[in-house]
């Protein structure tokens, strides 16, 4: 089991590590582009502001999992932090369990939503002018589900382990 746990994570931080320069310099692009329309062409691009938006969203999805490998989400500790070691590790195990849950619980529905995206070919109906097509962003949904679910089943046995073997 612990090799599985560190080829999830392995596959997790090469995935972000890949998507970080693309979305960062897709974004890039785009803010500059947008920012020459605007001020020196003096016509903004509607589709700017839709793209930066998209690629944030893809972003904020795919991040999920690595933040999850890295323990880098915010949480509200007021209580946790002067609880025994071990009800911390039982509420990480329920938090860990309750996430796993919701992935499995959203992806059938995920799916079917992309999957009817992609047969009739769904575009973005939000601009007239701007129609592109937003199934492949569904998919993206689907992925990021799947990635944070393994992610998260990883660190539940990390967890685990961790309070068979002590910190």
């Amino acid at each position: 089991m612990v090799n599985r746990v560190k080829v999830i994570d392995h596959v997790s931080a090469k995935i972000f590590f890949i998507l970080k320069p693309i979305i960062g310099l897709v974004l890039t692009f785009v803010i500059v582009y947008g920012v020459i329309c605007r001020y020196f062409l003096r016509q903004p691009d509607v589709r700017v502001y839709f793209l930066s938006v998209w690629i944030m969203g893809i972003c904020y999805l795919f991040s999920f999992g690595y933040t999850l490998l890295l323990r880098g989400h915010v949480s509200v500790d007021i209580l946790y932090n002067y609880l025994p070691k071990k009800a911390r590790r039982v509420l990480d195990l329920i938090g860990l369990a309750v996430i796993v849950i919701s992935c499995i619980v959203l992806l059938p529905s995920a799916i079917s939503y992309a999957w009817r995206s992609t047969l009739i070919n769904e575009l973005d109906s939000t601009m007239p002018m701007f129609a592109p097509p937003i199934w492949w962003y569904k998919w993206c949904l689907v992925i990021a589900l799947i990635l944070a679910a393994f992610q998260t089943v990883a660190e539940l046995f990390k967890t685990l382990k961790r309070k068979a073997g002590g910190d």
